[in-house]
């Protein structure tokens, strides 16, 4: 359990439609079949709370072109990588950094969804922002990144999951196989990132 983040695939066609209205979510993800569409029972559907079935008819729009690909699942590395990358975290203004080096929690092109169940609203990039993201990430290195991954660091960040103060020091038991899991993560993104900006489609960011 605990906060995941995920990317999804989109085309540029179906991002505008999302963010022109958002009930046009239902592109990217299932609604609960036969469910009257409703921000709230969307999202119990989506991050795992009960919804309850109703008689009706009610047809939900179709599907983006993509929205059978693979995604791109960080689970609770994404508030450590956002830091890596732009020295800040989800509680400490990393919405304030500058793009592209936020762009984990940026919330660049916000879905309006007022009603929500989760952790905040989904977030999209265009084919063109995806692109400078690509050549973000392509410029980072595992030894840069590792040089700010030390217990002091994450003890005064503290970026999301909480575990930092069960370690004194970078000898400490352990500590070698956070930085482990946590960077274990990064060549996925990388690589799910720039195929995606080889293939000029827009990306979607959720928390569950």
């Amino acid at each position: 359990m605990g906060m995941a983040l995920s990317l999804k695939r989109l085309t540029n066609a179906s991002r505008e439609r999302i963010l022109a209205d958002p009930k046009e979510i239902s592109l990217c993800f299932d609604l609960p079949e036969r469910v009257p569409f409703s921000f709230g029972d969307f999202f119990r559907k989506l991050f795992g709370k009960k919804t309850e079935k109703a008689d009706s008819d009610d047809t939900f729009p179709e599907h983006d072109p993509f929205f059978d690909e693979p995604e791109c699942d960080l689970d609770k590395s994404w508030d450590v990588l956002c830091f890596l990358f732009c020295g800040a975290t989800w509680g400490s203004g990393a919405e304030e950094k500058s793009f592209p080096s936020n762009f984990l929690l940026a919330g660049r092109g916000a879905v309006d969804l007022s009603d929500l169940y989760g952790y905040g609203p989904p977030w999209a990039y265009s084919s063109q922002e995806v692109k400078e993201i690509a050549v973000f990430l392509d410029a980072q290195t595992e030894e840069e990144l590792r040089t700010k991954f030390s217990p002091d660091t994450m003890k005064e960040a503290e970026p999301y999951p909480s575990v930092w103060n069960n370690y004194k020091d970078s000898d400490s038991p352990g500590w070698e196989e956070e930085w482990e899991y946590f960077f274990g993560f990064f060549p996925d993104l990388k690589k799910f990132v720039r195929e995606t900006a080889d293939r000029d489609l827009a990306l979607l960011l959720y928390l569950s």
